[in-house]
């Protein structure tokens, strides 16, 4: 499965290559203040090529999440916020209050204590990974902070695991022991209506605790695991989990914090570092929401929900597998980071470009899986003229998914083989509409069977496709109104749908040529 995920890596480096063969000079991105550059770190991905941004010049944040299972964000002050883990398909809200990691550090008698918002330094991304490196004047102790969630080119089953893994290497910079503790908070989001809370539990097992938080509907009293907006039914939600490393203790703090409230889950790990010395901890956030709905108001829910009856489940598969996930989620990006051929700004683009992964899918519980055009800006799901650019990492990271959506086109190809522009908006997966860009619809799902085949040379998915398209060919060749071997239609619907043109045009009639 290693080689696998390395060769679709290499692929869509390669890709990358033909199109930008001896093109080694920097891009517009790549000038002061901030440049291309190369770090260096012990683990997967041993080497990054990326930009390192100061707290607050960075004007996206990074998404945490697996395929399919929502995400939050974090900022390039180690902030969490555009929360989306609850089913709210848009983002909740800015940054999450009440939600985030503190550092308390003891040395000679005296105890300071930060949020980790205040000392971070720099912030450097690379999907799905994020690197935060932090400190203060006023406490001896230099932080390393790692964020990541699965992501392994080759296996969806574990790239659609609901969870975000932090990790902290703090070093002791000064010449007296010190006491290190690091705190996690996540502050409950609020649901639209009233309801009661019952106490945090706290499972342990050898190696690992999970904090795990219950939520329950004040109206019929029904009870859900941890953190969750509104929705129907049994709501299962977010499990805090602190993994134990050398000389790392494990507890539940109180919750003494100002503004605190039943609503703030916490967990918390401490450790002795002499001069020098350094310790790593670990924290898992796992979320479980199974009751995810569509635009209808009607059941969807996820994938995660046939492998993980709970977030306390998704914490514990996690913890279990740490390493290995974070081995083979590093891995991959060695293939494109290593190659010489590629200028930094393209590496840098080729990994950060699929954050959409996390972002933008979904993958229902009847196994459907789908990529929106963009929840926040133009709600449309599986628009087919984005993804016949936008797919090219999804059919060679994940085959199998990327035929699982095929299939969806084909179920929904018209009687007369017209291809449906999209399933339906916003979060819609059997209301396809046919009508938009129908120039280019059926044209490119013709050209995305043969592409599938070229790169997969899967016999039996060409036997598969082939029906569909036959049917879409014909479609198609209606179109051509006036018998000049381009089509077109009375109003061109072409690529740049706001701008009106008439007669044919060349890029939505050369993808019909091709």
């Amino acid at each position: 499965m290693r080689r696998c995920a390395l060769m679709f890596a290499t692929c869509w480096m390669l890709i990358a290559v033909g199109a930008f063969a001896g093109d080694n000079s920097s891009s517009q991105a790549d000038v002061a203040p901030y440049r291309f550059e190369t770090f260096r770190f012990s683990d997967a991905p041993r080497q990054v090529i990326g930009v390192k941004y100061r707290p607050g010049d960075a004007r996206s944040v990074f998404p945490l999440g697996g395929l399919g299972t929502g995400t939050v964000a974090i900022d390039s002050h180690g902030q969490f916020t555009h929360q989306a883990v609850a089913n709210s398909y848009r983002p909740v809200g800015g940054v999450m209050a009440g939600t985030g990691f503190t550092i308390r550090a003891e040395c000679d008698g005296r105890a300071v204590e930060k949020p980790f918002s205040e000392m971070a330094r720099t912030y450097l991304g690379h999907f799905p990974i994020v690197d935060i490196e932090g400190g203060h004047e006023e406490m001896p102790v230099a932080l390393r902070f790692r964020a990541m969630s699965p992501f392994i080119p080759g296996d969806a089953r574990e790239s659609a695991t609901p969870a975000a893994m932090f990790r902290f290497r703090a070093e002791n910079t000064g010449d007296k022991p010190v006491k290190a503790t690091i705190t996690f908070r996540w502050n409950t989001p609020r649901p639209h209506f009233g309801r009661k809370s019952k106490k945090a539990s706290l499972y342990q097992w050898p190696e690992y605790k999970v904090v795990e938080e219950r939520r329950a509907r004040s109206e019929d009293g029904a009870v859900a695991l941890a953190v969750t907006l509104e929705s129907a039914g049994i709501r299962e939600g977010c499990a805090i989990a602190a993994l134990k490393g050398p000389g790392v203790r494990v507890f539940q703090p109180e919750t003494t914090a100002e503004g605190a409230s039943p609503d703030v889950i916490t967990v918390a790990a401490e450790a002795e570092l002499p001069p020098n010395g350094s310790a790593e901890f670990r924290f898992v956030l796992a979320w479980y929401y199974p009751q995810a709905l569509d635009s209808f108001q009607k059941f969807v829910g996820h994938q995660y929900a046939h492998w993980f009856d709970g977030s306390a489940s998704v914490a514990q598969h996690v913890a279990e597998r740490w390493d290995d996930l974070a081995q083979r989620t590093g891995e991959w990006q060695e293939a494109i980071y290593d190659d010489p051929r590629l200028p930094g700004w393209l590496k840098d683009q080729l990994v950060n470009s699929l954050y959409i992964f996390a972002r933008s899918s979904c993958w229902i519980k009847d196994g459907r899986f789908t990529m929106s055009e963009s929840f926040t800006e133009c709600p449309i799901m599986e628009t087919i003229v984005c993804r016949f650019y936008g797919s090219i990492p999804l059919a060679m990271f994940f085959p199998e998914l990327e035929k699982n959506t095929m299939r969806q086109f084909m179920r929904h190809q018209r009687a007369d083989g017209a291809i449906p522009f999209a399933f339906g908006t916003p979060e819609k997966w059997d209301s396809p509409y046919h009508e938009t860009q129908k120039i280019l619809d059926s044209n490119e799902f013709i050209l995305l069977a043969w592409r599938n085949y070229a790169w997969w040379r899967d016999k039996a998915w060409a036997d598969e496709v082939y029906p569909a398209v036959k049917k879409a060919f014909a479609f198609a060749k209606t179109l051509d109104t006036d018998g000049d071997g381009l089509i077109n239609d009375e109003l061109s619907k072409q690529y740049y749908d706001q701008w009106q043109f008439y007669g044919a045009g060349a890029y939505t009639s050369g993808v019909w040529l091709a």
